[in-house]
């Protein structure tokens, strides 16, 4: 008996009932050829249906490859329901992921 730290829990996510790891798509995704960079978090749905997975990513890859690479290697509740291709990730002043920018960004259009 004893106490182990196997992580932190504040990257796994619940969608559609199930837990996802948003490092580990974060990881899967900046793997695949094409991708520089990639920020992945989830995002609340209304209605009561939990998040879904979405991603902003640099690079050439567009977002119906990275589904087609992606597709049998993550749980379906994994897989993002959005992905947009910037030219890069917002970041505030200090260096920090700029949530309110990158939300802007998503909502900016139709996935590529």
């Amino acid at each position: 008996a004893g106490f182990a730290l196997l992580g932190r829990a504040d990257g796994v996510v619940k969608v559609g009932g199930r837990r996802v790891d948003v490092a580990e798509v974060e990881e899967r995704i900046r793997s695949l050829a094409g991708v520089r960079d990639v920020w992945v978090w989830s995002r609340a749905l209304g209605g009561g249906r939990g998040g879904e997975i979405v991603a902003l990513v640099t690079g050439p890859a567009d977002a119906a490859a990275i589904r087609r690479a992606l597709r049998g290697t993550l749980p379906p509740a994994a897989l993002p329901r959005r992905i947009r291709r910037v030219e890069r990730l917002p970041a505030t002043a200090t260096g920090k992921r700029d949530r309110m920018a990158a939300e802007a960004l998503l909502r900016g259009g139709t996935d590529p």
